[in-house]
């Protein structure tokens, strides 16, 4: 997987370092035995416009693809975007960033399947078509899939070889 970190307005220094163990440890997890050496993930900032809250729980990151390739199908370019606000809770950014890790694992495994045709787009789970517009957003199946995951492969990342570097840096400063 390869990590650029474009319009990254979050963390400098320690933060990407902890970012980049995140993201690699989540990788390894969920993506293991797939060749993601094609995969290109484009980190950024999101500001508070550009995630929509419904007045009663806030957005705090997404995952969505890059550039004019809609299919996801044919996607070999990512956008991982992190919420501004979560540079103040670490715990909260590891939990967040492994959640959009797991659809980006869903994508790559096409699992979670995007097509989009002139204007019309549908969403597919597991090969069945799934009407997203008309669907709560805790019933949707690749989010019922993530929120059941996220703990898990965060508590594994803060595990992880990567992360414990990371522990290290923070002990000796």
């Amino acid at each position: 997987m390869n990590i650029h970190f474009d319009s990254w307005d979050g963390p400098e220094g320690l933060g990407l370092t902890m970012l980049r163990a995140v993201i690699s440890s989540a990788t390894d997890q969920l993506l293991e035995g797939v060749d993601t050496s094609d995969y290109h993930l484009h980190v950024v900032t999101l500001d508070d416009h550009v995630l929509p809250s419904d007045g009663e729980s806030q957005v705090y990151g997404a995952t969505y693809v890059h550039g004019d390739k809609y299919n996801t199908a044919e996607v070999e370019h990512f956008h991982l975007g992190i919420w501004h606000g979560l540079a103040q809770d670490p715990g909260l950014a590891v939990v967040t960033v492994c959640h959009e890790m797991i659809h980006l694992a869903q994508y790559i495994t096409g699992r979670l399947r995007v097509e989009v045709d002139d204007d019309d787009i549908q969403t597919f789970w597991i090969d069945e078509e799934i009407d997203d517009e008309n669907t709560d957003y805790d019933d949707l199946p690749w989010e019922v899939e993530a929120y059941e995951l996220q703990d898990t492969v965060a508590f594994t990342a803060l595990a992880s070889e990567g992360f414990l570097k990371v522990r290290q840096l923070i002990a000796h400063m």
